[in-house]
Protein backbone atom coordinates (compact mmCIF):
# COMPACT_ATOMS: atom_id res chain seq x y z
CA UNK A 1 0.00 0.00 0.00
CA UNK A 2 3.03 2.65 0.83
CA UNK A 3 4.68 1.53 -2.72
CA UNK A 4 1.42 2.04 -4.19
CA UNK A 5 0.99 5.70 -2.88
CA UNK A 6 4.10 6.69 -3.25
CA UNK A 7 4.36 6.05 -7.08
CA UNK A 8 0.88 7.67 -7.46
CA UNK A 9 2.19 10.64 -5.82
CA UNK A 10 5.25 10.78 -7.44
CA UNK A 11 3.67 9.79 -10.99
CA UNK A 12 1.14 12.78 -10.42
CA UNK A 13 3.74 14.98 -9.49
CA UNK A 14 5.05 14.04 -13.23
CA UNK A 15 2.20 13.96 -15.09
CA UNK A 16 1.97 18.10 -13.92
CA UNK A 17 5.40 18.47 -15.08
CA UNK A 18 4.23 17.24 -18.30
CA UNK A 19 1.48 19.27 -18.92
CA UNK A 20 3.21 22.30 -17.87
CA UNK A 21 6.11 22.02 -20.65
CA UNK A 22 3.36 21.29 -22.79
CA UNK A 23 1.45 24.62 -22.01
CA UNK A 24 4.68 26.51 -22.18
CA UNK A 25 5.54 25.32 -25.44
CA UNK A 26 2.27 25.87 -27.33
CA UNK A 27 1.16 29.12 -24.98
CA UNK A 28 4.14 30.93 -23.66
CA UNK A 29 2.88 30.39 -19.85
CA UNK A 30 5.53 30.39 -17.78
CA UNK A 31 7.99 31.87 -19.34
CA UNK A 32 7.56 35.25 -17.11
CA UNK A 33 9.73 33.53 -14.30
CA UNK A 34 13.51 32.19 -15.36
CA UNK A 35 13.39 29.39 -12.72
CA UNK A 36 9.95 28.55 -14.07
CA UNK A 37 11.15 28.58 -17.84
CA UNK A 38 13.90 26.10 -17.30
CA UNK A 39 12.24 22.53 -16.57
CA UNK A 40 15.16 21.52 -14.45
CA UNK A 41 13.65 23.90 -11.95
CA UNK A 42 10.35 23.04 -11.97
CA UNK A 43 9.41 21.71 -8.44
CA UNK A 44 7.23 18.57 -10.05
CA UNK A 45 10.64 17.29 -11.70
CA UNK A 46 12.63 17.24 -8.54
CA UNK A 47 9.74 16.25 -6.75
CA UNK A 48 9.17 13.04 -8.88
CA UNK A 49 13.34 12.81 -9.31
CA UNK A 50 13.02 12.40 -5.45
CA UNK A 51 10.53 9.99 -4.87
CA UNK A 52 11.24 8.22 -7.71
CA UNK A 53 14.71 7.64 -6.44
CA UNK A 54 14.33 6.86 -3.08
CA UNK A 55 11.64 3.91 -4.30
CA UNK A 56 14.18 2.05 -6.30
CA UNK A 57 16.53 2.56 -3.22
CA UNK A 58 14.32 1.31 -0.65
CA UNK A 59 13.24 -1.80 -2.42
CA UNK A 60 17.24 -2.33 -2.91
CA UNK A 61 18.14 -1.99 0.89
CA UNK A 62 15.59 -4.79 1.28
CA UNK A 63 16.44 -7.10 -1.12
CA UNK A 64 20.11 -6.51 0.61
CA UNK A 65 18.73 -6.91 3.81
CA UNK A 66 17.25 -10.33 3.04
CA UNK A 67 20.44 -11.59 1.72
CA UNK A 68 22.04 -10.29 4.94
CA UNK A 69 19.85 -11.37 7.35
CA UNK A 70 19.31 -15.19 6.07
CA UNK A 71 22.00 -16.48 8.82
CA UNK A 72 19.91 -14.08 11.51
CA UNK A 73 19.50 -16.18 14.91
CA UNK A 74 17.61 -13.76 17.15
CA UNK A 75 14.96 -11.57 15.86
CA UNK A 76 14.91 -7.70 16.10
CA UNK A 77 11.19 -7.24 15.69
CA UNK A 78 10.90 -3.63 14.81
CA UNK A 79 13.16 -3.80 11.72
CA UNK A 80 10.46 -3.47 9.12
CA UNK A 81 8.51 -1.16 11.30
CA UNK A 82 11.75 1.19 11.20
CA UNK A 83 12.89 0.48 7.65
CA UNK A 84 9.24 1.37 6.26
CA UNK A 85 8.51 4.73 8.75
CA UNK A 86 11.98 6.09 7.64
CA UNK A 87 11.12 5.26 3.97
CA UNK A 88 7.52 7.15 4.06
CA UNK A 89 9.11 10.09 5.93
CA UNK A 90 12.44 10.22 3.53
CA UNK A 91 10.21 11.08 -0.03
CA UNK A 92 7.70 12.99 2.67
CA UNK A 93 10.35 15.61 4.11
CA UNK A 94 12.81 15.33 1.24
CA UNK A 95 10.30 17.99 -0.50
CA UNK A 96 12.27 20.43 2.07
CA UNK A 97 15.23 20.08 -0.18
CA UNK A 98 13.56 21.56 -3.11
CA UNK A 99 10.90 23.91 -1.25
CA UNK A 100 12.92 27.23 -1.59
CA UNK A 101 12.08 27.28 -5.07
CA UNK A 102 8.24 27.02 -4.64
CA UNK A 103 5.84 29.44 -3.71
CA UNK A 104 5.93 27.50 -0.08
CA UNK A 105 8.75 29.94 0.54
CA UNK A 106 12.18 29.43 2.48
CA UNK A 107 10.23 29.23 6.19
CA UNK A 108 8.39 26.27 5.45
CA UNK A 109 11.65 24.28 3.76
CA UNK A 110 13.37 25.73 7.03
CA UNK A 111 10.46 24.09 9.21
CA UNK A 112 10.62 20.87 6.99
CA UNK A 113 14.22 20.38 7.27
CA UNK A 114 14.56 21.14 11.32
CA UNK A 115 11.56 17.88 10.97
CA UNK A 116 13.52 16.61 8.73
CA UNK A 117 16.37 16.09 11.00
CA UNK A 118 15.06 14.12 13.49
CA UNK A 119 12.21 11.95 11.49
CA UNK A 120 14.99 10.97 8.91
CA UNK A 121 18.45 11.40 10.26
CA UNK A 122 17.25 9.40 13.73
CA UNK A 123 15.33 6.64 12.27
CA UNK A 124 18.41 5.94 9.75
CA UNK A 125 21.00 6.10 12.24
CA UNK A 126 18.59 3.45 14.34
CA UNK A 127 18.47 1.16 11.22
CA UNK A 128 22.41 0.97 11.06
CA UNK A 129 22.94 0.12 14.49
CA UNK A 130 19.67 -2.28 14.38
CA UNK A 131 21.32 -4.04 10.97
CA UNK A 132 25.17 -3.86 12.50
CA UNK A 133 23.44 -5.43 15.95
CA UNK A 134 22.18 -8.15 13.78
CA UNK A 135 25.61 -9.16 12.07
CA UNK A 136 26.72 -9.27 15.44
CA UNK A 137 24.00 -11.96 16.95
CA UNK A 138 23.86 -13.97 14.02
CA UNK A 139 26.01 -16.72 12.64
CA UNK A 140 28.19 -15.60 9.81
CA UNK A 141 29.08 -17.52 6.92
CA UNK A 142 30.76 -14.98 4.65
CA UNK A 143 29.24 -16.23 1.19
CA UNK A 144 29.05 -14.04 -1.56
CA UNK A 145 26.01 -12.62 -1.03
CA UNK A 146 26.74 -11.46 2.73
CA UNK A 147 29.79 -10.01 1.43
CA UNK A 148 28.09 -7.82 -1.32
CA UNK A 149 25.87 -7.33 1.99
CA UNK A 150 28.19 -5.63 4.10
CA UNK A 151 29.51 -4.03 1.18
CA UNK A 152 26.58 -2.33 0.86
CA UNK A 153 25.88 -1.23 4.33
CA UNK A 154 29.99 0.17 4.49
CA UNK A 155 29.77 2.16 1.19
CA UNK A 156 26.05 3.17 2.30
CA UNK A 157 27.07 5.04 5.65
CA UNK A 158 30.16 6.72 4.19
CA UNK A 159 27.53 8.28 1.53
CA UNK A 160 25.54 8.78 4.53
CA UNK A 161 28.07 10.72 6.46
CA UNK A 162 29.09 12.98 3.70
CA UNK A 163 25.34 13.67 3.40
CA UNK A 164 25.77 15.23 6.66
CA UNK A 165 28.15 17.94 5.26
CA UNK A 166 26.07 18.75 2.57
CA UNK A 167 23.51 19.21 4.51
CA UNK A 168 25.93 21.57 6.57
CA UNK A 169 25.47 24.98 4.90
CA UNK A 170 28.78 26.44 5.24
CA UNK A 171 30.41 23.45 4.03
CA UNK A 172 27.75 22.89 1.55
CA UNK A 173 28.56 26.47 0.09
CA UNK A 174 31.82 25.76 -0.77
CA UNK A 175 31.58 21.99 -2.35
CA UNK A 176 28.45 22.70 -3.83
CA UNK A 177 28.14 21.15 -7.58
CA UNK A 178 31.59 20.22 -7.30
CA UNK A 179 33.38 16.82 -7.40
CA UNK A 180 32.77 16.36 -3.53
CA UNK A 181 28.88 15.86 -4.59
CA UNK A 182 29.30 13.71 -7.55
CA UNK A 183 31.48 11.30 -4.96
CA UNK A 184 28.41 11.44 -2.08
CA UNK A 185 25.86 10.44 -4.94
CA UNK A 186 27.98 7.39 -5.96
CA UNK A 187 28.49 6.40 -2.38
CA UNK A 188 24.54 6.36 -1.59
CA UNK A 189 23.72 5.03 -4.94
CA UNK A 190 25.67 3.60 -6.73
CA UNK A 191 27.10 1.54 -3.07
CA UNK A 192 23.72 1.20 -1.92
CA UNK A 193 21.85 -0.14 -5.36
CA UNK A 194 24.73 -2.16 -7.16
CA UNK A 195 25.89 -4.14 -4.43
CA UNK A 196 22.38 -4.63 -3.04
CA UNK A 197 21.15 -5.88 -6.39
CA UNK A 198 24.20 -8.05 -6.72
CA UNK A 199 23.55 -10.01 -2.77
CA UNK A 200 19.95 -10.63 -4.16
CA UNK A 201 21.02 -11.87 -7.40
CA UNK A 202 23.59 -14.28 -5.43
CA UNK A 203 21.34 -14.78 -2.76
CA UNK A 204 18.00 -15.66 -4.79
CA UNK A 205 19.60 -17.37 -8.26
CA UNK A 206 19.66 -20.61 -6.68
CA UNK A 207 15.91 -20.35 -6.66
CA UNK A 208 15.39 -18.74 -9.81
CA UNK A 209 17.40 -20.82 -11.91
CA UNK A 210 18.01 -24.18 -9.71
CA UNK A 211 21.73 -23.50 -10.03
CA UNK A 212 24.20 -21.85 -7.61
CA UNK A 213 26.58 -19.07 -9.16
CA UNK A 214 30.23 -19.97 -9.11
CA UNK A 215 31.20 -18.64 -5.02
CA UNK A 216 34.81 -18.43 -6.36
CA UNK A 217 34.31 -16.29 -9.26
CA UNK A 218 31.70 -13.99 -7.21
CA UNK A 219 34.30 -13.47 -4.30
CA UNK A 220 36.55 -12.23 -7.09
CA UNK A 221 34.14 -10.38 -8.30
CA UNK A 222 32.93 -8.89 -5.37
CA UNK A 223 37.08 -7.72 -4.25
CA UNK A 224 37.54 -6.25 -8.06
CA UNK A 225 34.25 -4.30 -7.83
CA UNK A 226 34.77 -3.21 -4.09
CA UNK A 227 38.52 -1.89 -4.32
CA UNK A 228 37.47 -0.48 -8.02
CA UNK A 229 34.62 1.59 -6.36
CA UNK A 230 36.59 2.67 -3.90
CA UNK A 231 39.49 3.85 -6.06
CA UNK A 232 37.40 5.69 -8.46
CA UNK A 233 34.86 7.77 -6.14
CA UNK A 234 37.36 8.18 -2.76
CA UNK A 235 39.39 10.42 -4.64
CA UNK A 236 36.73 12.68 -5.95
CA UNK A 237 36.06 14.00 -2.37
CA UNK A 238 39.69 15.03 -3.25
CA UNK A 239 38.70 16.79 -6.27
CA UNK A 240 35.63 18.63 -4.74
CA UNK A 241 37.60 19.72 -1.83
CA UNK A 242 40.65 21.54 -4.26
CA UNK A 243 37.41 23.01 -6.16
CA UNK A 244 36.87 21.17 -9.58
CA UNK A 245 33.55 21.45 -10.54
CA UNK A 246 31.34 18.77 -12.16
CA UNK A 247 29.91 18.31 -15.57
CA UNK A 248 32.88 19.61 -17.26
CA UNK A 249 35.02 17.75 -20.31
CA UNK A 250 38.23 18.78 -19.22
CA UNK A 251 40.39 21.37 -16.83
CA UNK A 252 43.55 23.24 -16.44
CA UNK A 253 44.18 22.34 -12.84
CA UNK A 254 47.37 20.08 -13.16
CA UNK A 255 47.20 18.76 -9.38
CA UNK A 256 43.67 16.73 -10.25
CA UNK A 257 45.39 15.36 -12.80
CA UNK A 258 46.27 12.30 -10.00
CA UNK A 259 43.06 11.63 -8.44
CA UNK A 260 41.26 11.39 -12.27
CA UNK A 261 43.63 9.47 -13.11
CA UNK A 262 42.89 6.76 -10.25
CA UNK A 263 39.11 7.41 -10.79
CA UNK A 264 39.72 6.25 -14.63
CA UNK A 265 41.66 3.05 -13.37
CA UNK A 266 39.11 2.04 -10.59
CA UNK A 267 36.35 2.28 -13.43
CA UNK A 268 38.35 -0.40 -15.64
CA UNK A 269 38.56 -2.42 -12.64
CA UNK A 270 35.06 -2.23 -11.91
CA UNK A 271 34.37 -3.11 -15.46
CA UNK A 272 36.68 -6.49 -15.24
CA UNK A 273 34.25 -7.19 -12.47
CA UNK A 274 31.07 -6.85 -14.16
CA UNK A 275 32.98 -9.16 -16.76
CA UNK A 276 33.40 -11.78 -14.17
CA UNK A 277 30.05 -11.84 -13.38
CA UNK A 278 28.92 -12.35 -16.88
CA UNK A 279 31.27 -15.14 -16.83
CA UNK A 280 29.63 -16.71 -13.75
CA UNK A 281 26.61 -17.24 -15.35
CA UNK A 282 27.89 -18.58 -18.39
CA UNK A 283 29.94 -21.28 -16.52
CA UNK A 284 26.79 -21.53 -13.91
CA UNK A 285 24.45 -22.06 -17.03
CA UNK A 286 26.92 -24.33 -18.96
CA UNK A 287 28.29 -26.63 -16.60
CA UNK A 288 26.59 -25.36 -13.09
CA UNK A 289 25.58 -28.02 -10.34
CA UNK A 290 22.14 -28.05 -9.26
CA UNK A 291 21.06 -27.01 -5.59
CA UNK A 292 18.41 -28.13 -3.61
CA UNK A 293 15.45 -25.74 -2.43
CA UNK A 294 17.24 -24.07 0.31
CA UNK A 295 21.07 -23.89 -0.10
CA UNK A 296 21.58 -21.29 2.08
CA UNK A 297 20.06 -23.08 5.11
CA UNK A 298 17.42 -19.66 5.36
CA UNK A 299 14.51 -19.37 7.16
CA UNK A 300 11.63 -17.42 4.94
CA UNK A 301 9.02 -19.17 3.00
CA UNK A 302 10.06 -19.34 -0.61
CA UNK A 303 12.87 -21.38 0.35
CA UNK A 304 10.42 -24.10 1.45
CA UNK A 305 9.50 -25.02 -2.47
CA UNK A 306 11.57 -26.24 -5.21
CA UNK A 307 14.39 -24.76 -6.57
CA UNK A 308 12.81 -22.66 -9.76
CA UNK A 309 9.51 -23.12 -8.07
CA UNK A 310 6.30 -23.82 -10.46
CA UNK A 311 3.44 -21.96 -11.05
CA UNK A 312 1.57 -22.49 -7.54
CA UNK A 313 4.23 -22.39 -5.55
CA UNK A 314 3.18 -24.83 -3.11
CA UNK A 315 1.61 -28.07 -3.60
CA UNK A 316 0.04 -28.07 -0.31
CA UNK A 317 -0.49 -24.48 2.01
CA UNK A 318 2.39 -24.36 4.01
CA UNK A 319 2.00 -23.82 8.16
CA UNK A 320 3.00 -20.90 9.36
CA UNK A 321 2.95 -19.55 13.06
CA UNK A 322 6.10 -16.88 12.99
CA UNK A 323 8.29 -14.47 10.21
CA UNK A 324 10.88 -17.51 10.39
CA UNK A 325 8.27 -20.96 9.22
CA UNK A 326 11.43 -22.86 7.86
CA UNK A 327 13.55 -22.14 11.27
CA UNK A 328 10.53 -23.24 13.10
CA UNK A 329 10.24 -26.39 11.07
CA UNK A 330 13.88 -27.55 11.15
CA UNK A 331 13.59 -26.78 15.06
CA UNK A 332 10.88 -28.96 14.91
CA UNK A 333 12.38 -31.89 13.20
CA UNK A 334 15.75 -31.75 15.82
CA UNK A 335 13.44 -32.06 18.90
CA UNK A 336 11.63 -34.37 17.48
CA UNK A 337 14.93 -36.41 16.78
CA UNK A 338 16.42 -35.28 19.85
CA UNK A 339 19.20 -33.31 18.42
CA UNK A 340 20.93 -30.43 20.16
CA UNK A 341 20.22 -26.70 19.20
CA UNK A 342 22.96 -25.50 16.62
CA UNK A 343 25.41 -22.95 18.57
Amino acid sequence: MITKLLIAWSLMALCVTVHAIGLTRAFRWFDRSPALADPRFWPPTWLFIRIAGWLILIHLIEISLWALFYAWKQGLPDLHSALYFSSVTYTTVGYGDIAPQTVVGRLLASLVMILGFAIIAVPTGMKIFNWLATLWRGNLSFDTPMLYAIGFLSLFVIGGLTGIYLASFPIDWQVHDSYFVVAHFHYTLFGGVVFAIFAGLFYWWPKMFGKRLGERLGKWQFWLLFIGFNITFFPQHLLGLEGMPRRIYTYGNESWEGYNMASTAGSWIMGVAILLFLVNVIRTHQSGERVGNDPWQADTLEWYTTSPPPPHNFDDVPYVTSARPLYDLRRSLREQRGDREPA
